[in-house]
């Protein structure tokens, strides 16, 4: 008996079912339609160390630190404000989503943009950026030790000559005191 209550109620109500099911579609479509699409692009970049003269799990260790580290670079303010001034309009650090593939070297770099060209312009040129600001720091880097280098070599270089004057001085004062000694024998004999 219940079963046919539960029946009867649901054959009384079916058009109100109906109309709510037709609603929330309707509703669901239009919301659809005016919702702005978002395109997205993605790019991968390899990140590579210098060679070591080692090949260890510390090594590989380095190298996943330094894949984080780059993920971290991507979204400061520095390569985002570069990136902004390449392309002529801003970047924001919430259109970015930059994550490590799981035991690899590898980033990927997935950004978020209304308009399909500008998310892979914005993918590109943050990757660009980030490889030259990363040469930049690397060149500075090298130079700065070159110069250290070159300081102490030319350090050296002077200690090498003072070291070489010397050398000659004690050579002369002792090839005096030979030919001294050596006069005094002969006239001893």
């Amino acid at each position: 008996m219940e079963i046919k209550h539960y029946l009867g109620m649901l054959q009384r109500w079916a058009w109100l079912l109906a109309i709510g099911l037709i609603l929330g579609g309707l509703g669901s479509y239009l919301f659809s339609i005016y919702q702005p699409s978002v395109y997205q692009s993605s790019t991968k970049l390899l990140v590579i160390r210098a060679p070591q003269s080692q090949n260890s799990d510390l090594a590989y260790l380095a190298s996943q630190q330094l894949a984080q580290t780059f993920i971290q670079l991507l979204k400061t303010k520095p390569v985002l404000d570069s990136a902004s001034a390449q392309l002529g309009y801003r970047v924001n650090a919430s259109q970015i989503k930059a994550e490590q593939l799981r035991d690899t070297q590898v980033i990927t770099l997935t950004v978020e943009d209304n308009d399909s060209g500008r998310a892979a312009a914005i993918a590109n040129t943050l990757v660009a950026v980030l490889v030259e600001q990363n040469d930049n720091l690397q060149s500075s880097r090298y130079l700065a030790s070159e110069e250290s280098l070159r300081a102490q070599v030319d350090q050296v270089g002077t200690q090498i000559d003072q070291l070489q004057e010397q050398i000659n001085q004690l050579t002369t004062e002792n090839v005096q005191e030979q030919i001294a000694q050596a006069e005094s024998k002969i006239s001893q004999l």
